[in-house]
């Protein structure tokens, strides 16, 4: 009798502290779930070009949260469908999905499903960390019972859409829509709405800039998901798969499709308003005309091609880039000239087949590369593709816009700034060959001696102040002197020589 009074007291102190572990590592200090219902929406800075087009967004760290009416009902179906099929009928916690996703990583010795629902993964994005401990997991179960309860269930799909990570620096659906499509959330068709699905598990993994294999295997599995729920048809599934995506992101670049311009109006945002202008939001309008920022990027690219050719060297195939992450260049440039086609002075990755002929793959069909291709290349008009390249080495083409030629990235890099001379105001910007390889813009920032090239404007001003042509300048030496440094300096040609009485003609003509 004694023992078993023993034993109650025993299980009773033990129950008294689990209670009390249980309130104060749990149950103490809970955050409130009332400040879910005051989630603010955002202020986006948006950039305009001359016609009133948007050319860049910047939104605060990468989040844009928008009403939910916006939020199409393919986008919502497309991640129920994929992370949380019972969010309608669960109460926050779905004890079948957690047994479930426990059997699934047994039998493949791994994680291969999640066990949390919708409403458990708006507690972590909102409330809580993301550290996996008992404690933590158990304050997430007992808050998403508390969220079930103070918020429908669309206002919770709503929190969740706004919030998740999909990679590229994008949070939530509205973002992640910008970011890779360039378009407004509400405007996703059925195969761009099941790739952003797809992206939720592993959106680093998943990214379509990084592999894009896996993100169509992404996008397979959020489709075949959406048939079995009753969502979408098998025919409609096969052909949103199919269909190619018009993926616009350029990598390093955010919510921009002209990253040099963007960059330099954000630095002047932040110099003339603070960083402050960034979460209040704004429309601002720039003299940037589309029409001829693409002439500009096309001409930067152009040039800096064509002098690579006119020196001849050429590197060989690039040596750096292993099977695997050849088939990923490949498979993400395929679906690029789906939609795109062959665009003027662009380097493309090609596979060689073969090598006499040359014969290159480009991951949607083979082309032949004719002599006249490499004849650029030193020693010109006796390189011969078998003695440099073999069968499997990538290399890289280009399109000239009248066939493709051998080519290679541009070691040189070049700058391009245009100005139309009645308003005064810049109409293109290009900082670099490549934004996604060297975000540097040397338009602005780039503070070399601009040499000969600065001699036209002067000459440009002396006419404009009434100087002709025929105006004779006595070419001679002549010293002058900065008084407040005590330095003297004496202009000269690169001939070191002075010819006497010029006319303003013949002088530009010979660059004097």
């Amino acid at each position: 009798m004694r023992f078993l009074k023993i034993f109650a007291l025993g299980m009773l102190l033990a129950f008294v502290f689990l209670i009390a572990w249980f309130y104060l590592l749990v149950l103490r200090g809970l955050p409130s779930v009332d400040e879910l219902k005051c989630v603010r929406h955002t202020n986006l800075v948006t950039i305009l070009a001359a016609d009133g087009s948007p050319i860049a967004y910047i939104p605060p760290d990468g989040r844009i949260v928008i009403d939910g009416s916006k939020i199409p009902l393919v986008v919502k179906q497309a991640f129920i469908a994929a992370e949380d099929a019972t969010f309608y009928q669960h109460p926050g916690i779905d004890m079948s999905r957690i047994f479930s996703a426990l059997i699934s990583d047994i039998r493949s010795a791994s994680y291969v499903q999640g066990a949390s629902t919708i409403t458990q993964q708006v507690v972590r994005s909102y409330l809580l960390s993301r550290r996996k401990t008992i404690t933590r997991k158990l304050k997430e179960a007992i808050l998403a019972l508390r969220i079930e309860k103070k918020l429908t269930k669309d206002e919770i799909l709503n929190l969740y859409l706004n919030r998740i990570y999909l990679g590229s620096g994008a949070y939530g659906v509205e973002a992640a829509s910008l970011r890779y499509f360039s378009k407004h959330c509400w405007d996703l068709d059925l195969p761009e709405a099941s790739l952003i699905a797809g992206l939720a598990p592993a959106p680093s993994r998943y990214s379509p800039l990084k592999d894009f294999r896996s993100a169509k295997r992404r996008q397979w599995y959020v489709l075949t998901r959406m048939v079995q729920e009753g969502y979408i048809s098998d025919t409609e599934a096969i052909d949103a798969y199919q269909s190619p995506l018009k993926i616009t992101a350029i990598e390093k670049a955010g919510f921009t499709k002209y990253p040099y311009v963007s960059d330099y109006v954000k630095s002047l945002l932040s110099q003339r308003f603070g960083n402050d202008i960034f979460s209040k939001g704004a429309l601002v309008n720039t003299t940037i005309v589309p029409r001829l920022q693409d002439a500009a990027i096309k001409a930067v690219r152009k040039g800096a091609i064509e002098l690579e050719m006119r020196q001849g060297q050429y590197h060989g195939p690039v040596n750096n880039i292993d099977d695997m992450e050849k088939a990923r260049l490949l498979a993400f440039q395929a679906n690029q000239l789906a939609w795109r086609g062959l665009e003027p002075y662009h380097i493309y990755w090609a596979e060689v087949e073969k090598v006499s002929p040359l014969v290159v793959n480009l991951g949607k069909g083979l082309i032949t590369l004719k002599k006249e291709s490499y004849g650029w290349i030193t020693p010109k008009g006796t390189w011969d593709p078998k003695d440099y390249l073999k069968p499997g080495d990538l290399i890289q083409v280009c399109y000239t816009g009248k066939g493709m030629i051998v080519s290679q990235e541009p070691v040189v890099q070049a700058a391009l700034c245009a100005f139309d001379i009645k308003t005064s105001s810049m109409v293109a910007m290009v900082g670099g060959v490549d934004y996604s390889k060297n975000q540097f813009n040397r338009v602005m920032y780039a503070h070399r001696q601009s040499g000969s090239a600065i001699k036209p404007f002067i000459y440009s001003a002396a006419i404009d102040k009434g100087l002709t042509p025929a105006t004779i300048i006595v070419d001679t030496p002549i010293t002058y002197r900065d008084k407040e440094q005590d330095k003297t300096w004496r202009p000269k040609n690169y001939e070191e020589r002075f010819y006497g009485p010029t006319t303003l003609r013949t002088g530009l003509v010979l660059s004097r």
